[in-house]
């Protein structure tokens, strides 16, 4: 697969709702990198930790309906940037991600979404 197509079963499998081909694309030693001062900002390393301290939280924390598109997605060599549309309750922003992909694996997930509108938006515990 492309490094565009491994990202794309990020989107893919995030809509499906099925978390275990999420975490197959991603290398054991994968960061996460989510901007901002809110309940999801932080430093996530290695698959594990991606999945059970962050993936949970935003199952837990998303405003109902809350759907992500990816609209454009732009590769060069092993970096993937996905041009977002994320909307949902009272939210809709547009956003960014930035995956690097090597052999096959998403070892960094950046993500660059708009930290105000996500800290107005997620639900508490």
């Amino acid at each position: 697969m492309t490094p565009k197509e491994i990202v794309a079963v990020i989107y893919d499998s995030f809509s499906a709702g099925d978390m275990d081909k999420f975490a197959s694309v991603l290398a054991d030693d994968c960061i996460l990198f989510m901007n901002g001062m809110h309940i999801l900002s932080g430093t996530y390393v290695g698959k594990e930790a991606i999945m059970t301290n962050f993936m949970a939280k935003v199952g837990k924390h998303f405003p109902d309906n809350t759907a992500g598109e990816p609209v454009r997605m732009i590769a060069e060599e092993g970096n993937v940037f996905t041009l977002m549309s994320i909307k949902g309750e009272n939210l809709d922003m547009s956003a960014g991600h930035h995956h690097v992909v090597v052999d096959g694996e998403i070892t960094e997930f950046h993500i660059f979404d708009d930290s105000q509108k996500w800290a107005m938006t997620l639900k508490p515990l």
